[in-house]
């Protein structure tokens, strides 16, 4: 897909439930067509001319999102992706990559209620068997932090907004090796 106009982008957004459209294709929608990514949450990412200090500057959304995944395509060939609520597996021997909703920041509708508790004590008991990374901005005492970046909050060339984006495992030596 070149582009995604307005009226597919709400369509799609309206529908996407229904079952008519196959789930790469409102992935790609709602994510890459989405303001900020944001999952259908952050309203259409309209391409056009945004102000900055040397002048006007194009931007088309929907294209730089999908250049980025093509060009990290290859890294991720062989990666197994699935889909399950956390609360219901079990990992054992796995490596973990878990994004929470950031606490403290503007949540999208469908986690408003997001048990922060809950979901660190389940990181606690998978990280007895696994390697959990956790990206998040804070993190309970007994997780330490790995990597940290100073990330831009807004893909608007005008909002300067930041936030230092972290890493987080846990402090414990896991299968021999000290994280």
């Amino acid at each position: 897909m070149d582009e995604v106009p307005r009226e597919l982008y709400n369509e799609v957004r309206s529908n996407y439930q229904s079952g008519c459209y196959e789930d790469w294709y409102v992935g790609n929608i709602g994510f890459l067509a989405s303001y900020n990514g944001r999952w259908f949450d952050g309203g259409y990412a309209q391409a056009g001319y945004e102000k900055t200090k040397s002048g006007l500057r194009y931007r088309d959304y929907y294209k730089e999102a999908s250049n980025n995944i093509l060009k990290q395509l290859d890294n991720v060939k062989t990666v197994k992706l699935s889909v399950a609520d956390y609360r219901c597996i079990q990992p054992s021997g796995a490596v973990i990559y878990c994004d929470p909703p950031y606490k403290g920041v503007k949540q999208y509708a469908n986690s408003a209620d997001f048990d922060y508790d809950e979901f660190w004590d389940i990181m606690r008991k998978w990280s007895k068997n696994n390697f959990v990374f956790i990206s998040e901005l804070d993190a309970p005492d007994d997780f330490r932090c790995i990597w940290q970046q100073e990330v831009s909050r807004s893909i608007k060339a005008t909002d300067k907004s930041k936030a230092v984006e972290k890493l987080f495992t846990t402090k414990t030596e896991q299968q021999g090796v000290l994280l």
